[in-house]
């Protein structure tokens, strides 16, 4: 099957297109998911390090972590944020906010990556921060990754946000089907008439002209045209020019030739040697 050059045009702006809407659908996605998620992360990582000089002073302090596991109340003392203006004892301290919800995926492990207390999932894949006593790792402030425990609805507020995009950019490249389909189009009819020009030309139209319109490429090529037509115009004329003169040289010694035996075979002259040398001439000249 025969493909046109308006159809190979338009699949190829639009496979572009498509391209181009495609990379962007992957990166919006990424940025979604890495961007917006690791910034959720850093948060979580900036939130432990704020705890870790308390954890690293309870170390010095009490020597273990055991007493951690018998005495909550002293995990969530080292563990929450307190805003600084507060002061007091941890009864009338204000809990600073926790918007990315860190401290609720925050957990103790132990030098060797033993759970001590907190969250139940954090293990040694777990966001980490090390606790340092006397120069050697004593524990780790872990906390869960944010895309580990997602709430659903938050899941589905991505889900919903990545289904929007892909409209999007369905959308788009709908609007660049027909802005190409448009563009093929328009380009494809002065293609066309140049094509019908070039015909006429072909059949002996000299007079055939193409509108030159804009200044591009095709218009550089329709002025081309135009002198090109115009230059076989002149040259048509010249040798029309040039026939009818050797026509018209042809023309009067074979009039005299024919007068002469129109005169010979009408008696009027009778065939002498100086005629029949006139007549020899005129047949070597014509």
């Amino acid at each position: 099957m025969k493909v046109g050059v308006r159809a190979k045009l338009f699949l190829f702006v639009l496979l572009a297109c498509a391209a181009v809407v495609v990379v962007q659908a992957i990166a919006m996605r990424l940025v979604m998911e890495r961007g917006f998620l690791g910034y959720l992360n850093q948060q979580s990582r900036t939130r432990m390090e704020e705890i870790v000089p308390r954890m690293e002073q309870a170390d010095a302090t009490r020597g273990t972590w055991g007493f951690l596991r018998s005495d909550l109340r002293e995990w969530m003392n080292l563990v929450l944020p307190f805003l600084p203006e507060t002061g007091g004892d941890a009864a009338s301290r204000v809990v600073a906010p926790d918007q990315a919800g860190a401290l609720a995926r925050v957990g103790l492990l132990d030098a060797q990556m033993h759970r001590v207390v907190g969250n139940l999932d954090v293990n040694a894949d777990s966001i980490r921060v090390p606790i340092m006593v006397g120069g050697r790792v004593v524990g780790w402030v872990a906390a869960v990754p944010f895309e580990a425990v997602l709430p659903k609805n938050d899941k589905c507020f991505l889900e919903h946000q990545f289904t929007a995009l892909t409209l999007v950019g369905l959308g788009s490249l709908l609007v660049a089907a027909l802005l190409t389909f448009v563009l093929a189009r328009t380009l494809l009819r002065r293609v066309r008439e140049m094509a019908r020009a070039t015909q006429q030309v072909a059949a002996g139209d000299y007079a055939s002209r193409i509108a030159v319109g804009a200044n591009d490429e095709l218009g550089a090529l329709a002025r081309d045209f135009n002198r090109m037509a115009q230059t076989l115009k002149h040259t048509e004329r010249a040798r029309r020019g040039f026939m009818a003169d050797i026509s018209h040289e042809l023309r009067t010694p074979l009039a005299v030739l024919r007068v002469q035996l129109e005169a010979i075979q009408d008696g009027i002259r009778s065939p002498t040697a100086q005629s029949t040398n006139t007549m020899h001439l005129c047949r070597s000249i014509a």
